[in-house]
């Protein structure tokens, strides 16, 4: 796919293969159905369009959103860099950790929630240069580096008690 496509995906997830025994069974089951006559929907529209207002509604400090902002920026300073995380890719980053908050319980985002998606969020937006690939350097080692090196704002200082 071309970089400009990827870009458009929130997130990247890896959940491997299922062993040669669900393969089979998965074949078995499915011999005879359409996958198609197996859908339903899990939530209505109005609940979808509910949780996407609520998910603008946690709330993420200046500070946190400037964590963002340096991290994806760090990832387009690298050497072994070609193209770094677009504002595309900054935007999707906050909204990936808005939910992880969500998920945490919590109406507010911290550096961990943005640690937390991270990877998921910005490694298939990263080009690197072919350098990096004779270094066996990954997208992940990049990310890493990234983590490493921008320092996460203080939760006292961006929630105000300091």
């Amino acid at each position: 796919m071309p970089d400009s496509q990827l870009d458009r995906f929130m997130v990247r997830l890896s959940v491997g293969y299922p062993s040669t025994e669900s393969q089979v069974a998965i074949l078995k089951a499915k011999r005879y159905s359409n996958l198609l006559d197996d859908i339903q929907a899990k939530i209505s529209k109005d609940d979808l369009v509910e949780i996407q207002n609520y998910l603008g509604n946690v709330f993420i400090s200046d500070m946190v959103l400037e964590y963002i902002v340096n991290l994806c920026e760090r990832t387009r300073e690298l050497e072994m860099v070609q193209l770094g995380v677009s504002p595309r890719g900054i935007l999707a980053l906050s909204r990936m950790s808005r939910a992880c908050a969500i998920m945490r319980e919590r109406d507010f985002v911290v550096p961990e929630d943005v640690r937390e998606v991270f990877h998921a969020v910005c490694a298939h937006r990263l080009m690197l240069k072919p350098q990096a690939r004779i270094e066996s350097i990954s997208a992940n080692d990049i990310l890493d580096r990234v983590l490493e090196e921008v320092p996460a704002p203080s939760m006292d200082k961006a929630y105000g008690r300091a």
